[in-house]
């Protein structure tokens, strides 16, 4: 089943995302593609196979981080976004959030890495959400 949304539920959602955006990169007006970012709402808001959060976020981070809806930070935005979507209460989010996203060899910078360039696809990233960060919570 298909359900409804309305471009205004979708307006609220890309506020959201551009004012996460703009926490963690201090770019405002850097949406690139609007219709990229609409589409990506549209359709995990909209479809059956994102019924829980945890297939929701997993849907939103993976294609932020691949289809690149910013100028810059998708790939920050797309982590912050989950991690602000999953625990939308906890204060140790960003605890997690790497401090240096030029260390390659931290291991969320690099799986944010490998997601952007699409070695890692949407169920590998659904398992890791419930393997790992849902223990934050």
């Amino acid at each position: 089943m298909v359900k409804k949304i309305s471009k205004e539920e979708i307006e609220l959602w890309i506020r959201k995302i551009e004012d996460i955006h703009f926490e963690i990169t201090g770019n405002k007006n850097d949406l690139m593609n609007r219709g990229i970012l609409e589409r990506i709402l549209f359709e995990g808001l909209r479809s059956d196979r994102y019924d829980t959060k945890e297939k929701f976020v997993s849907f939103i981070l993976t294609e932020i981080a691949i289809n690149h809806p910013f100028w810059d930070g998708n790939k920050r935005t797309a982590l912050l976004t989950a991690l602000r979507l999953l625990y939308i209460e906890d204060e140790n989010i960003m605890q997690v959030y790497p401090k240096n996203w030029e260390d390659r060899t931290d291991k969320i910078v690099k799986f944010m890495i490998e997601v952007a360039e699409g070695k890692h696809k949407y169920r590998d990233v659904l398992k890791i959400i419930r393997d790992r960060f849902k223990s934050l919570g």
